[in-house]
């Protein structure tokens, strides 16, 4: 694949000193529109442009690796990659298998069984790893919205989440990304910060889709969700820098609150025994829904606390649209 061989390319030229003038380079942009936006000059308000192809331009140095240097690299990146947004695991990595049964009729464990007893689990901990069926690709990643700084500048957890959705992008997990969120927290919209960030890293701009509405986590479920919907999409990542977020807020809002699928927590391999925690999540149907009993679990163990705030529950929906 073109784009886990540039990962590679680069290591390798950084194990061999050599200095590859091909390798691709940062877009700058900022998006537009929910029906894809492009790379473009960054700005608080950008204007949709067209994509400019990037993903190709590693195809013909890809050609060249050979089999001693991908050894290096393999080598080399497992032994010096580290990054707070990884945890470990026993079990290396798989190539996406698109042969694997649907990705949407993947077993997944009863919250009950999941997370037993009355006390909530630590989010910062290990988190069950993602098993064959599921390591398949995935029709989108949804990227929760957080606020900019002040002054509008990328904040770090814009940086952390579009650092993960890039993780899984390179590893051939995805090709699609919605990022959602408006103008909550400050005048700089969460969706466009965060569309800036995956075009600053060389995800395609026609492949990024803005959802700039939700003002909760809830609401970018449920706005990601019609997205999907609109696009026939059943299979998505959600990503957050911060796996207490996903465990506290995302799992009650996807499953218990806006209950248009079922999203199980996992550590997903991205490279080698490298993993990232993100969310697995799938419309119902094809997928089961979360049933009654599971959120009341999930509620007794005080890990479901927003939804009477919440406006998207579709037990008393209030967005009106």
């Amino acid at each position: 694949m073109v784009r886990a061989l540039r990962v590679g390319l680069m290591a390798v030229a950084s194990v061999l000193g050599a200095c590859r003038d091909d390798a691709l380079g940062a877009v700058d942009g900022s998006p537009d529109g929910a029906d894809g936006i492009a790379a473009a000059e960054l700005a608080p308000t950008p204007e949709a442009v067209t994509d400019t192809g990037a993903e190709a331009a590693t195809e013909t140095g890809a050609e060249t690796v050979t089999a001693t240097a991908a050894d290096t690299f393999t080598d080399t990146f497992t032994d010096t990659f580290t990054d707070t947004f990884t945890d470990p695991v026993d079990t290396a990595a798989e190539a996406p298998d698109l042969a694997t049964p649907s990705l949407a009729a993947c077993p997944v464990p009863n919250f009950n069984d999941l997370y037993p007893g009355p006390i909530p689990p630590f989010p910062y901990g290990d988190w069950p790893p993602a098993d064959a069926c599921l390591r398949q690709v995935h029709d989108v990643a949804i990227v929760l919205g957080c606020p900019s700084k002040s002054d509008g500048s990328p904040s770090d957890c814009q940086r952390g989440r579009a650092l993960i959705a890039d993780q899984l992008y390179e590893a051939g997990w995805t090709d699609n990304f919605i990022v959602s969120g408006g103008a909550i927290h400050n005048a700089w919209n969460e969706a466009d910060a965060l569309a800036a960030q995956l075009a600053a890293r060389g995800i395609p701009a026609a492949h990024i889709f803005a959802e700039r509405l939700a003002a909760h986590t809830d609401e970018n479920l449920y706005y990601a969700t019609r997205i999907m919907q609109e696009h026939g999409w059943t299979t998505a990542f959600v990503i957050s820098e911060d796996p207490g977020h996903l465990m506290m807020t995302a799992l009650c809002d996807a499953n218990c609150c806006v209950a248009l699928g079922r999203m199980t927590l996992v550590a997903f391999p991205i490279l080698g025994e490298l993993t990232v925690k993100v969310g697995h999540y799938v419309l119902a149907p094809p997928g089961i829904g979360t049933s009654a009993d599971e959120c009341k679990h999930l509620g007794d163990m005080v890990m479901c606390i927003n939804q009477p705030s919440r406006k998207a529950c579709k037990d008393n929906f209030q967005l009106g649209n």
